[in-house]
């Protein structure tokens, strides 16, 4: 569900774009922008999401300047103020609690693009480099004639109005369905989506990939990662913990969830922090009785202390170790 706020900013800014009254703010800053992609995908005859990103990048007028390390950022400055463009100067302010910056270059080369997009890959924020850059483009794909006027953008971490509008339309277009959908379908294994996000888009993270990837998928599928986790009434309990009450252990709960719409109309209602079933295949991966593997169950072996259990259905659950937990996915026999 799109936030108040960011729906308040996306009508402002479908305003701005010539819209008139539209109920769908946020389908018509899409299709706007969705304007500038298919040109730019057209002209330079596309195939993978990554040229995507490359061909998009040319038909918005901007460069990518990608640092990984404190020096190359004070590097990245120098040579941008030698050349009298005073903006650079605020970057390392900036990228306090930013992932990317763009600029209007004031002094640029008949040659040049008129912007230059910083991406700050340092330590962990490396790990979202695709969607980040998607997220500068975003900005230049919706720019306004207000905007052009005087344009810098900074893609903060607080999610502000705009920044999280322009979220959105970043995933839209960095797992575009024109171009994804076609690779999708088929059976549904850990194996078929690491070789598609191979083909397709390795600079995407594996979870912002699987997340786009079964969303789109064409039959009913359902990602999900567990960790152990403690009841959110029990962790607000341990929260206010004293030594006179003390809360219950924590359990293998759902902290990830990708249902696509085919899913949920077969009555997966699953939802983060849900306890996984014991009897589940999962429960075994978790506990390395097993290092990966897939099992017949059924759906309604997922309940809820207020919900109760889900509709009684036959699924294929395969599961592999992750990171502190353990991903799955569910399909239907």
């Amino acid at each position: 569900m799109v936030r108040a706020d960011v729906t308040w900013y996306a009508r402002r800014l479908a305003a701005d774009l010539g819209a008139r009254a539209v109920e769908d703010p946020l389908g018509f800053i899409l299709k706007h922008a969705e304007k500038r992609v298919r040109t730019a995908a057209r002209k330079l005859n596309t195939k993978t999401l990554p040229e995507l990103l490359a061909a998009t990048a040319q038909e918005v007028s901007t460069r990518f300047e990608i640092f990984e390390t404190d020096d190359e950022l004070t590097q990245l400055v120098a040579t941008y103020m030698a050349r009298g463009e005073t903006g650079f100067a605020q970057l390392p302010k900036d990228f306090r609690d930013s992932f990317g910056v763009t600029l209007r270059l004031l002094n640029r080369k008949p040659w040049e693009p008129e912007h230059v997009s910083v991406i700050d890959c340092r330590g962990s924020k490396k790990h979202r480099l695709y969607y980040t850059e998607w997220h500068e483009l975003s900005h230049l794909l919706t720019l306004t004639q207000q905007g052009q006027l005087k344009f810098r953008r900074t893609h903060a971490q607080r999610q502000v109005a705009d920044e999280a509008l322009m979220e959105l339309v970043a995933g839209h277009f960095g797992y575009w369905s024109p171009m994804l959908q076609p690779h999708l379908g088929g059976a549904l294994t850990f194996e078929s989506l690491t070789r598609i996000r191979f083909e397709q888009c390795p600079e995407g993270s594996w979870q912002s990939f699987v997340h786009a990837a079964i969303d789109r998928w064409p039959s009913p599928a359902t990602y999900l990662k567990a960790e152990m986790r403690l009841k959110r009434s029990e962790e607000r309990q341990r929260d206010q913990m004293t030594i006179w009450v003390q809360p219950n252990g924590a359990k293998l709960r759902l902290v990830e969830v990708v249902v696509n719409e085919a899913a949920r109309s077969r009555g997966v209602e699953l939802f983060p922090n849900m306890r996984v079933p014991e009897e589940s295949i999962l429960h075994r991966i978790y506990a390395r009785q097993q290092d990966a593997g897939r099992a017949d169950e059924c759906l309604s072996m997922w309940e809820s202390s207020d919900r109760g259990a889900l509709r009684a259905c036959a699924i294929v659950v395969a599961g592999r170790p992750a990171y502190e937990g353990v991903e799955g996915l569910i399909t239907f026999k």
